[in-house]
């Protein structure tokens, strides 16, 4: 149950998230990254996103969840 920030980047990489909670966590995004939305899991630690997405350029990026408490993330995936 806690804060996780929903992020999307062009590519993978190792960018390095550089202030907050999570400052030096390595991420899989590359590029500069860009925080999407920030989002409250659920007591199972889940988050279930829905987004409508209106710009055909958004489907060349990629998504990376990060739990803001733990700094833990979710594995990488394409948006489709």
């Amino acid at each position: 149950n806690g804060s996780v920030a929903i992020v999307s980047a062009p590519r993978t990489g190792g960018f390095v998230i550089p202030t907050g909670t999570c400052t030096g966590t390595v991420t899989q995004l590359g590029g500069t990254p860009v925080l999407r939305a920030l989002v409250q899991a659920n007591a199972a630690g889940q988050v279930t996103l829905s987004p409508r997405i209106t710009d055909p350029a958004a489907c060349t990026q990629i998504v990376q969840a990060v739990d803001i408490p733990t700094c833990r993330q979710s594995r990488v995936m394409p948006v489709h």
